[in-house]
């Protein structure tokens, strides 16, 4: 792609050309600026598990309560 050292805008903030080059988008055209820009995929972190109000009511010893 024709962008060495041309500063190229990614979500509203100047990002330069090497780190735009470094996540690899597929070349956006040039003066197309109806699009937005691609999202990289976010690495995926475990989501801790809620305990519902169904749990929470089924242990109503004091050891479980005692954490909260």
């Amino acid at each position: 792609p024709a962008f060495e050292n041309k500063s190229v805008m990614q979500k509203g903030r100047m990002v330069n050309a090497a780190t735009v080059v470094l996540h690899d988008h597929p070349p956006r055209a040039t003066g197309d600026h109806t699009q937005q820009p691609l999202r990289l995929p976010k690495k995926k972190t475990r989501k801790k598990k809620k305990k519902g109000a169904f749990l929470k009511r089924r242990k109503t010893d004091a050891q479980s309560t005692s954490g909260r």
